[in-house]
C-alpha cells in the first residue's frame, strides 16, 4: 500500500522570499519549488509609493536554477 509523506522544505532562497512562494512538487527525483517574484513588495524596496503602478508584461518567463544543497 503506498504512503504519502509530506515534508517542509527550505532553501536559503525560500527563506528570503517567502511571500513568492507558490508551492511546490516532486518531478523526476527532483524538488522543484515554484517562485513568482510579482508577489514581493516592490513599492518598499524601490521607495515607491502605494499609489505608482508598477507594470509587468503580459508574457511569463520562467527560468529554472539549482539550487547546490546537502537535501539528498
Amino acid at each position: 500500500m503506498p504512503t504519502a509523506v509530506q515534508l517542509t522544505v527550505t532553501t536559503a532562497v525560500t527563506e528570503a522570499n517567502p511571500e513568492c512562494v507558490l508551492g511546490g512538487r516532486h518531478e523526476e527525483s527532483t524538488i522543484a519549488i515554484d517562485l513568482d517574484a510579482r508577489r514581493k513588495d516592490h513599492h518598499r524596496i524601490l521607495g515607491f509609493d502605494r499609489g505608482v503602478e508598477i507594470h509587468w508584461p503580459k508574457e511569463t518567463r520562467q527560468h529554472g536554477a539549482q539550487e547546490l544543497s546537502t537535501f539528498p
